[in-house]
């Protein structure tokens, strides 16, 4: 589904005002779409140090050379923590019991793709959005742990998430992979890989 939410994927179009979201832009007989300019960097690197100023990383996902999507983008764009910005975790550090999915929320940047990856392909409506504006948080169920809001432990919302807050408990100091393969995932029949 659309969502729009992390405004990264800015754009200018063509005989439209300002930037506009890639993800929720509706294509066109002829547009033309402008992916980097001045004005699509200055808003980028806004929406990253917005999204970094309440990110904590305890660096226990990324101790080896493990790079999130999110650190990338940070990285491309030179964007620093703002001075005003959190400096402190600001809630717990592994903060669910579950064995397969490590839980660091202070890396959440509320893309909400656990969401709507958990709802939409896999169907089990774990992960959700609790309270509203700066109080907002994904949390599973009502709020407790993963297995007891049903979790599956299918590994989709790690596989999405673009930050680490959800990580492969077990890849924890393995260091980055030798190599990468498709297979068949164990958990279904389906095979899709």
């Amino acid at each position: 589904s659309i969502a729009g939410s992390c405004r990264l994927c800015a754009v200018e179009v063509d005989g439209r005002p300002g930037v506009q979201m890639a993800c929720t832009l509706q294509a066109s007989e002829g547009m033309s779409v402008t992916t980097e300019s001045t004005q699509i960097s200055d808003v980028r690197k806004s929406v990253l140090e917005l999204l970094l100023s309440k990110f904590y990383d305890a660096g226990l996902s990324e101790k080896e050379t493990y790079t999130s999507e999110f650190k990338k983008w940070v990285t491309r764009y030179q964007v620093g923590k703002p001075s005003w910005g959190v400096d402190t975790p600001w809630t717990n550090v592994d903060a669910d019991p579950n064995p397969v999915v490590f839980v660091d929320m202070n890396k959440c940047i509320l893309c909400t793709r656990c969401v709507r990856v958990c709802s939409e392909v896999q169907g089990s409506f774990v992960w959700g959005v609790s309270n509203r504006g700066a109080e907002a948080k994904i949390v599973a169920g009502a709020d407790m742990p993963m297995l007891e809001a049903g979790c599956e432990s299918c590994g989709l919302c790690v596989q999405v998430c673009p930050t680490g807050a959800l990580f492969d408990r077990m890849s924890l100091g393995k260091g980055k992979p030798e190599k990468i393969v498709n297979t068949t995932c164990t958990y279904c029949g389906v095979g899709c890989q």
